[in-house]
């Protein structure tokens, strides 16, 4: 029988069993515009070019165009099942041991690091100005409106305060190294539900799936990025934050946010928090630190976009306004980390 393991506007993923016995994953691409030829292509380059890949990334094959009647004619591939845990699992499980937890993380970061950062640039990079990519970014940001009113005036918010987001968002994108460079050919997308542990206890028994072939012009540690992403991605997948409001006037804005995760999952994201915090003391000596601090920001700002869900107000208690605004969450995020920066230099 099959089973879905994913549904949404973009994909339609099954698991079902074939005459042989296997379990196998079809992935179908619902876009008018089908993106999935590209990411079949891309899986296929990334195992044929890099040892890790070939190792590491799930294989896939047959690709074609469907012929189930309800599905007809929508693009898919199939690729194994792989048994295991997600990271993202692995991290909320509380019958791990979070000294496990931690071994796991900074294995898979040194893994990841490796790979992102061993290859020499060469004739395929091209320069950009991470500047010029900062602006392209607050543009988009600037085109929804909710986001705009949050960017475009000073605020507080955990009792920093926040003078000229904005401004504050170029400063950031033009310190240390003005460039980078990007090639076409990457993953970008390690975050933790795209990491299948297939045994916890043995590191180097991991798969990864899901390149990202829709980003343009990225540093190529945007993969990392991805992974470090997992925390603030995992949160606001699960709804697990509060925002609250104390002054809707624009001149006067006060916002605080928490976390719902329970203790022992909260301090097992904080994980990834901890890599963050090094890459922020090392960010004016280090290049890698300062591209990948970079790119984590970069990605923090896509996710804003990628996950909005709009903004939703509800009375809380007297003079207290809670919010749901995932693009919010993520944006509050932004500042902090950078003035966490601003801080320690």
């Amino acid at each position: 029988m099959d089973k879905i393991l994913k549904s949404n506007e973009k994909y339609l993923i099954i698991k079902s069993i074939d005459k042989n016995d296997n379990a196998l994953v079809y992935k179908y691409d619902l876009r008018s515009k089908p993106k999935i030829i590209k990411e079949y292509k891309r899986i296929n380059l990334l195992r044929e070019e890099n040892d890790f890949y070939y190792d590491h990334l799930v294989r896939v094959f047959d690709l074609s165009k469907s012929n189930k009647w309800d599905l007809r004619n929508l693009y898919k591939y199939k690729m194994p099942f792989i048994e295991g845990k997600s990271y993202s699992s692995v991290l909320r499980d509380k019958k791990i041991d979070y000294t496990l937890k931690k071994d796991i993380t900074l294995f898979l970061y040194k893994k990841f690091s490796k790979v992102v950062f061993e290859k020499q640039i060469d004739e395929k990079c091209i320069e950009y100005s991470w500047e010029t990519k900062a602006k392209e970014l607050i543009n988009n940001l600037y085109k929804v409106d909710h986001i705009s009113n949050l960017l475009e005036y000073s605020f507080h918010i955990n009792g920093n305060y926040i003078d000229n987001p904005k401004k504050i968002l170029l400063d950031f994108f033009r310190k240390k190294n003005k460039m980078f460079f990007y090639e076409k050919n990457i993953h970008g997308n390690f975050h933790g539900e795209n990491i299948i542990i297939t045994d916890v206890k043995s590191f180097n028994k991991f798969k990864i799936i899901d390149p990202d072939c829709s980003l343009k012009k990225v540093d190529s540690s945007f993969s990392l990025a991805r992974f470090l992403y997992t925390f603030t991605h995992d949160t606001v997948e699960y709804q697990q934050y509060n925002i609250y409001s104390y002054s809707i006037d624009l001149k006067r804005r006060n916002f605080s946010y928490n976390y719902i995760w329970d203790k022992n999952t909260l301090e097992s994201y904080e994980l990834l928090d901890s890599i963050i915090v090094d890459l922020i003391d090392h960010f004016d000596t280090d290049y890698d630190a300062n591209r990948l601090f970079k790119s984590f920001i970069h990605c923090l700002l896509i996710g804003a976009l990628a996950n909005d869900n709009g903004i939703k107000f509800n009375n809380h208690k007297s003079n207290t306004i809670k919010i749901n605004c995932n693009a919010y969450f993520i944006l509050f995020k932004v500042f902090e980390y950078i003035n966490k920066l601003e801080k320690k230099h």
